[in-house]
């Protein structure tokens, strides 16, 4: 918890013109993304806000692609009125997590002072964002089974990400579409085609590096069935970005399906997979 006070003076460093000095104290949290300003000076003041040099991370350098807005930009207080701002950050996602330092200008109107700059800190939490960058994976018919190739886009805060793949058997189209509760499932009349448990899945950066095996992960547990889905999850598998200060890039996930019975039916099966993850600690 940071407090800072500000006591300006007429024709000073004051946010007032007149004579008696004017106090302003401003109240901030970084990990609450907010800020509190009071006037505790005798009549009622307005100024906008405007936040300005962002630094932060390896070097303290200055921070182009985060930036920083108050809501409101511009407020107005009567004498001893709290207010409370927030803080909207924008391009968060392209810095890595942890405590910046900014400038808050405190610009009175009407020529009623000079202007005050304030440090301030906020805090930018660790995030991870999973996008799907294919409709429909790249699916392979092997004598034992089936593979597919699905591309998802992960973006991350932070440069070390853990990644989890959730996916189903193949379930027969009509009789997954003939499903209507969100949680049943009942015996179906055509056996699904399982999971490849034994091969589990390959986890796969776009920027991986060459030689060594591939990350390979393997199925630990049942979840939760979601309509015809009975879903299973696989252990996690952690991904860095090497050098870089944030997880940007695509990774591509191959899961197989086995084939146990030659006489299989006939006809179109479907089944789901998810990509889920976690931000990781330096």
């Amino acid at each position: 918890m940071a407090l800072f006070f500000l006591v300006g003076h007429a024709g000073a460093a004051g946010l007032s013109a007149t004579p008696n000095p004017i106090q302003w104290a401003v109240d901030q949290d970084p990990d609450s993304q907010q800020i509190e300003i009071e006037n505790t000076g005798p009549q009622e003041q307005t100024c906008q806000l405007l936040l300005s040099n962002v630094t932060g991370g390896k070097g303290g350098a200055v921070v182009g692609a985060l930036r920083l807005k108050s809501e409101p930009a511009e407020i107005t207080l009567a004498a001893r009125q709290k207010r409370t701002v927030k803080l909207k950050l924008k391009g968060g996602l392209q810095c890595p997590a942890g405590l910046y330092q900014a400038t808050l200008t405190l610009k009175p109107q009407f020529g009623a002072g000079a202007e005050t700059k304030v440090p301030i800190q906020v805090r930018v939490p660790a995030r991870l964002i999973v996008a799907v960058e294919a409709a429909s994976p790249d699916v392979e018919r092997r004598p034992q089974g089936f593979d597919a190739l699905a591309r998802f886009y992960v973006e991350a805060s932070t440069p070390n990400v853990q990644l989890f793949v959730v996916a189903s058997p193949l379930i027969y189209q009509n009789e997954a579409r003939g499903q209507k509760a969100p949680n049943a499932s009942p015996t179906p009349k055509i056996p699904p085609i399982p999971l490849d448990l034994g091969r589990g899945v390959q986890i796969i950066p776009q920027n991986s590096g060459p030689g060594g095996a591939p990350p390979r992960a393997y199925f630990r547990s049942e979840r939760e069935t979601v309509g015809p889905f009975p879903m299973q999850t696989t252990e996690g598998v952690v991904l860095s970005a090497g050098n870089a200060p944030f997880f940007a890039q695509t990774v591509f996930v191959t899961v197989h399906w086995k084939l146990a019975d030659s006489r299989q039916p006939v006809g179109t099966y479907i089944g789901r997979v998810q990509l889920c993850g976690m931000v990781m600690p330096e």
